[in-house]
This record gives C-alpha cells, structure tokens and sequence, in this order.
C-alpha cells in the first residue's frame, strides 16, 4: 500500500502526490464500493433482526410533605423501611416497586407468557429490568416502562400509576375504618362506665336528697364527648374516602 508523506514537500510535490491518491482510490473503487453496501446492508440486517423497543412514561407529582396518608400506604405494606426513605417520593418508589403494585400487573397483563418465565419472582425480575422508577431533582417520580409493543407499554405504565393510586385509597380507607371501630368500641365502653356511674349517683341522690355531680362522673361525661367528636370526624373520614373509592 503507498503512503504518502506530505510533509516538508514542496507544494508541486504535494499536487503531485494528491493526484496519486485520487489516481489510488479510482483503482481501489469497486472494493470501496463493495465495502459500503456489505456494512448498510449488514447494518439494514441487524436492525430488522434486532426488536425495536418503545418506551412510555408518567409523571407523578408526590405531596410536598410526608402526610400521615402516606405513613399508612408504607405501613401497610411490608418490608419497607421508612427510616431509609428520606422524601416522600422516595418512599412511592419503593412502594410502585412492590409486589403489591408488581402482582396485580403481572397477572392482569399474563406476563409469565409475555416474559417466557415460570415464577412470580422470574416475572417480577424481569417487569422491574424493562422498568425505570427514579426522582427528579424536582422532587417529581418518573416512571418509565418499556416494551416491544408501544400500546402494552402504555398500558403497563398506566397500570403502574393506576396501581399505586388504587393502592393508597384501599389503605386510607382501611384505615378510617379501624379507626371508626376503635371509637366505638372506647365509646360503649365509655357509656357503660357512665350509666354504672348514673346508677351510683342516682342512688346517693336518692339517700341523701341532693343532687351534686362528683368528680368521676363529670370525667366520664368529658371523655365520653371527646370520643363521640372523635367518632364524628372519623366516620367524616370514612365517607369521604369510600365516595373517592366509589
């Protein structure tokens, strides 16, 4: 092969030496040629071969603060540690990426058949590899899942949003509800601590001919209000969180 060293010639030697390489390209054309059409047609090859992958992704903007909402959905589901999650946001991606949210995908997709596996642990792998859940400096959770078929990616990212939506409404539901039935249950134990206490006062009443209230009776009578407000707004609570579910 010739080599051609420009350096240090004189420019009659370098038109000369450039007219040889045009000269040496002439010659060597068809291999050029050659060359070109064998890489695109290697390269047209590979990307037909190769599954095109779509992407779709969804935004979420989490609350500001870590409100007690969001205390329930973490406490109720398990293995999270919430000493590690430092935003709220952080803590929605450990909760998007949870079997809680991942299950429910898996099987309304079938994607056991989709993936080839034969696990949920298999197919839990490998939803979360075709899947990103990150923060932004924002404070906003990106998540991103992908696919060969862009409607299916669509659709799984969705479900992803869906999931943790439908997730939190159950939770805080669930959780208004044990607290209407703790009031309750404080509020008839209340009240039969105030009718024993009724039944006292009516009979030193009765014996002594006076009407007075003691002390204990009046804090019975205190905490049994308390409680009936408290039951009040939680049973407020609960009809606002079963309307939303409805």
């Amino acid at each position: 092969m010739e080599i051609f060293e420009l350096n240090n010639q004189s420019p009659i030697e370098q038109n000369r030496n450039f007219w040889l390489f045009l000269e040496l390209l002439a010659k060597r054309k068809k291999f050029i040629l050659s060359f070109v059409i064998i890489l695109t047609a290697v390269s047209v090859i590979i990307s037909l071969i190769l599954p095109k992958w779509y992407k779709a992704s969804a935004i979420i903007l989490p609350p500001e603060k870590e409100t007690p909402s969001v205390i329930s959905i973490s406490e109720g589901i398990s293995g999270l540690d919430l000493v590690s999650m430092t935003t709220t946001s952080d803590v929605f991606a450990k909760i998007l990426e949870s079997r809680s949210i991942t299950y429910p995908i898996i099987d309304y997709f079938n994607l056991m058949e989709r993936y080839q596996t034969e696990t949920y642990i298999e197919t839990f792998e490998a939803l979360l590899s075709h899947t990103v859940i990150e923060n932004t400096e924002e404070g906003l959770l990106v998540v991103e899942v992908e696919d060969k078929n862009p409607q299916i990616a669509a659709d799984l990212t969705n479900a992803f949003v869906n999931g943790l939506d439908s997730l939190s409404r159950e939770v805080i539901t669930e959780k208004a509800k044990n607290k209407k039935k703790f009031f309750e249950s404080r509020l008839e134990e209340v009240n039969k601590n105030l009718n024993i206490n009724r039944k006292i006062l009516e009979e030193f009443q009765i014996k002594n001919k006076t009407v007075d209230f003691d002390e204990q009776s009046r804090l019975v009578i205190e905490q049994a209000i308390e409680i009936k407000v408290a039951l009040s707004k939680t049973e407020v609570d609960l009809s606002l969180a079963e309307a939303t579910n409805g």
